[in-house]
């Protein structure tokens, strides 16, 4: 049995222990309520030694007793409680640990809190006798293993909007409507946002803390680097176990980041002391490397899929598509599988070390350190940015004198020129996010060049893969003339992208002169 996941949205209140028990039947759309049910239940809950899960407002526990004892892994989103569950075994289950690997990396877990609960469970349906909402009175007792940690007992009320109920569109207007009512009961807002929260209460504090990103005056010219610099750390740990999911989308968006991170630390480099960029430069290159293999399988299938469907069948067979088809997912499978070995490498958790610690420890240069000039200096690296796109695209303006003959001559060139210019993309979008300069209009064309040029690196990486299988089809005695019609149709969409990028770069050239005027004028 494998993981199974679902989204708890709920409320929580405090209550006294005197209390009398809760009262939801008058909720509007309730028609019936069960007799509560006790079920006893017992919780260990698992974390690093410095609480790096309870930080990410994350739980890890082991609970027997119930319709769903087993492993839970409960984390806070803006919908609500998403919870992932496994089966009881005696160690945390793998696959499950896999869910927050880029969080506790290869710390050990230990046990930090035990819970138990003696609930007293009632069920709320509607006039259909569909469950709509599972109301629990939970008489709590629980102990922190932690040093300084404490007993503690307490009485609480949840109120859960069941996945019908959610399904149904009702959640939220029967919570709203169940919270008048609890109230007027004697409920109040929870003294904290958890239960393991009120198990650790003050043992929290005493614990080691992990890095934390350092403090910045906003005013620096590094608050806006270190800011955009933080957001791409955590975005690049929250892909993580979605990328080892393999969910859509997933690797390419980790990628993004790792991209993002590498061009950023380059772009800014005189900002930090020197050398002290390159070594995370060059570990997230490797990441990035191991990731866009899978991303280059994942971007042929989409055009493949695309071109089967513009092709007429008289081009390309059945047995030409089948063919490509089951040779993409053989090497998409065997890229993914290397990505999932790389993220449980040694070399990946040192890499999400280092970054923590550069965040935490800035290597920061004395005139980053100064407000004073933090304006010009950081437009000076967006013009050094500028400049370096503005080299890779006379390197690259020969070709558009006879595009369709000069092609392969010219697509290593074109490809140097779409890094320079998410480079600059990035740098102008770090920027934006932080200072008075609005640099959206840039991003905007920015963004339509690189996926100008983004389109036509597809093409080319689609047009490498095709050759490939076209000679694997050879030596199978499969008929490769559909695959040439393929490769033909990429060529000349590859022709198409790159004459819509001729124009996105004269939109970029004229949106950053436009900036450019407006931080001479903020200069002043």
């Amino acid at each position: 049995m494998g993981l199974q996941r679902q989204l708890e949205v709920e409320a929580k209140y405090s209550v006294d222990a005197t209390a009398a028990a809760p009262d939801i039947s008058s909720v509007p759309g309730i028609t019936r309520v069960t007799a509560p049910e006790v079920v006893r239940l017992s919780a260990t809950y698992f974390d690093t030694e410095d609480l790096r899960l309870s930080r990410a407002k994350i739980a890890l526990r082991r609970r027997t007793g119930g319709h769903d004892e087993g492993w839970h892994i409960k984390a806070s989103t803006p919908q609500g409680r998403r919870e992932t569950h496994a089966p009881l075994s005696e160690d945390v289950p793998p696959e499950l640990l896999q869910e927050v690997r880029a969080i506790v990396r290869n710390s050990p877990l230990i046990a930090v809190a035990r819970v138990d609960n003696e609930r007293h469970l009632s069920f709320a349906s509607d006039s259909e006798n569909r469950v709509l909402l599972e109301l629990c009175d939970d008489h709590v007792h629980s102990v922190s293993y932690l040093e300084k940690g404490t007993e503690q007992r307490w009485r609480e009320w949840e109120i859960e909007a069941t996945a019908c109920a959610q399904q149904l569109g009702q959640a939220d207007s029967l919570l709203e409507a169940a919270d008048s009512v609890v109230r007027a009961q004697g409920a109040t807002d929870p003294q904290s946002g958890s239960k393991l929260q009120s198990a650790l209460g003050d043992s929290a504090f005493y614990v080691p803390s992990p890095p934390q990103p350092a403090v910045v005056d906003s005013s620096s010219p590094a608050f806006p680097v270190l800011a955009s610099l933080q957001r791409d750390s955590a975005a690049l740990i929250q892909w993580d176990p979605r990328v080892r999911r393999d969910e859509p989308d997933a690797v390419h968006q980790m990628r993004v980041i790792t991209r993002q991170l590498r061009s950023n630390l380059h772009t800014f480099r005189e900002f930090f002391t020197p050398h002290s960029t390159e070594k995370l430069e060059a570990k997230l290159k490797e990441l990035a490397a191991v990731l866009g293999n899978a991303r280059d399988c994942e971007v042929v299938q989409a055009r493949f899929r695309f071109i089967s469907d513009d092709l007429a069948a008289s081009l390309l067979d059945e047995s030409t598509r089948d063919f490509l088809h089951h040779g993409l997912d053989a090497d998409y499978a065997k890229a993914h599988h290397r990505i999932n070995l790389a993220l449980n490498d040694q070399r990946y958790f040192d890499l999400l070390n280092d970054i923590d610690s550069f965040l935490a420890y800035p290597p920061l240069v004395a005139q980053t350190k100064s407000t004073n000039s933090s304006f010009p200096a950081l437009v000076e690296s967006l013009d050094e940015a500028y400049a370096a796109m503005q080299r890779r695209y006379s390197k690259a303006a020969p070709c558009y004198k006879d595009l369709e003959k000069s092609l392969p001559e010219y697509e290593e060139t074109f490809h140097d020129l779409r890094k320079s210019v998410k480079k600059f993309r990035y740098a102008a979008d770090a920027i934006g996010s932080s200072t008075p300069l609005a640099t959206k209009k840039l991003v905007r064309a920015c963004k339509k060049l690189q996926t100008d040029l983004g389109e036509f690196q597809d093409t080319a990486t689609s047009r490498v893969m095709i050759h490939k299988a076209a000679r694997h089809a050879e030596l199978r005695g499969v008929s490769s003339f559909g695959l040439g019609i393929v490769y033909s149709y990429e060529y000349q969409r590859a022709v198409v992208h790159l004459r819509a990028a001729k124009k996105s770069y004269k939109e970029v050239s004229q949106a950053y002169k436009d900036l450019q005027k407006k931080a001479k004028k903020k200069k002043k």
